[in-house]
C-alpha cells in the first residue's frame, strides 16, 4: 500500500490539513481511525465518482479490493463547513456523494481530478476549486477551541474551553456540532488517540518494553486500564496492536 501526503496552497493551510493519495493492489482492507476530519474523496478507478466523508466518531475497516485507487483532500476539524454548507452533524459517520453538495460542478470538478495523471496537477486542480469556492469565514471561537484540543496533552473541559471563548458551554457545544460534527468532548478524545498515535511510534517494539503506565499519565488516562479501554472504544485495537499498526498521525 502505497500513502502520500501533500501540502495545500497558503491560502488553504487554515482549512486544509493536507492532500492525500492511496493505491493498494488487491487490498485485503485496511483500517481507518477517526481523527475528527471531514474529507473529499475522489475515486480515481474513475468508477466511484467523488464523496464528502464525515467525520467518524469510530474506526472502520474498508472492504477487500481487487485495486484501491484514492485522491483526497483532509480538512481540519471544523472546516469543511466553510466550504460545504453541510452542517457537519448531518454527515457524521457517513458520505454523501458530492453532487448532493455542489451539484453538476461536483461532476465537472471529478471528472477533472480523475483525468489528471500528474499529482503536482491534481493538486493544483483542487487548490483552484477550493480558492474559487470562496469559503465562508471560520467562527474564531470554534477554531480556537479546536486547536486547544487538538495540541493540548489531556483533552480540555469543555467549562474551560467555552469560558476562554467567552461563550456558554450550550453555545459552543451547538457551535461544535453544526461546524465539526460532534461535541468538543468527544472531538478530545479523538484527538488524544491521534497524538497518541506519534507518540506509540516513539515506543520500543517490545511491548514488553513500552512504558504504558507513564504514557496513560501523560495522555491524561486515569491509568493504564483507562488507556486501554479507550484504545479499544476508538480503534477496535488493543494499545499493543494498535501499536504494530504503525499508522501515523492524521495532522500535525
Amino acid at each position: 500500500m502505497k500513502y502520500r501526503e501533500y501540502a495545500p496552497a497558503p491560502a488553504l493551510r487554515a482549512h486544509v490539513a493536507c492532500y492525500w493519495s492511496l493505491e493498494a493492489a488487491d487490498s485485503s482492507g485496511h483500517r481507518v481511525l477517526p481523527d475528527g476530519c471531514m474529507d473529499l474523496l475522489f475515486d480515481m478507478s474513475g468508477c466511484g465518482g467523488a464523496s464528502l466523508v464525515g467525520a467518524m466518531t469510530t474506526a472502520i475497516v474498508t472492504p477487500p479490493a481487487a485495486r484501491v485507487t484514492l485522491f483526497g483532500v483532509r480538512f481540519f476539524p471544523g472546516e469543511a463547513f466553510a466550504f460545504t454548507e453541510v452542517p457537519a452533524r448531518e454527515v457524521l459517520d457517513v458520505a454523501v456523494p458530492l453532487t448532493e453538495i455542489w451539484g453538476r460542478r461536483a461532476g465537472g470538478l471529478a471528472e477533472r481530478v480523475v483525468a489528471l495523471t500528474d499529482m503536482a496537477a491534481r493538486v493544483r486542480c483542487l487548490d483552484q476549486a477550493l480558492l474559487a469556492a470562496r469559503p465562508r469565514a471560520a467562527d474564531a471561537r470554534v477554531r480556537r477551541a479546536v486547536q486547544t484540543l487538538l495540541r493540548a496533552p489531556a483533552p480540555a473541559g469543555v467549562a474551560a474551553l467555552a469560558s476562554e471563548a467567552g461563550v456558554s458551554e450550550r453555545h459552543l457545544e451547538r457551535a461544535f456540532v453544526e461546524r465539526v460534527g460532534m461535541g468538543p468532548k468527544r472531538l478530545g478524545r479523538i484527538a488524544r488517540l491521534q497524538r497518541l498515535l506519534g507518540r506509540i511510534a516513539w515506543c520500543p517494539a517490545d511491548d514488553e518494553a513500552r512504558p504504558w503506565a507513564t504514557i496513560a499519565s501523560e495522555f491524561g488516562f486515569a491509568d493504564q486500564a483507562h488507556l486501554a479501554r479507550e484504545v479499544k472504544a476508538l480503534s477496535g485495537l488493543t494499545p499493543t496492536a494498535l501499536a504494530r499498526e504503525g499508522m501515523q498521525p492524521a495532522w500535525t
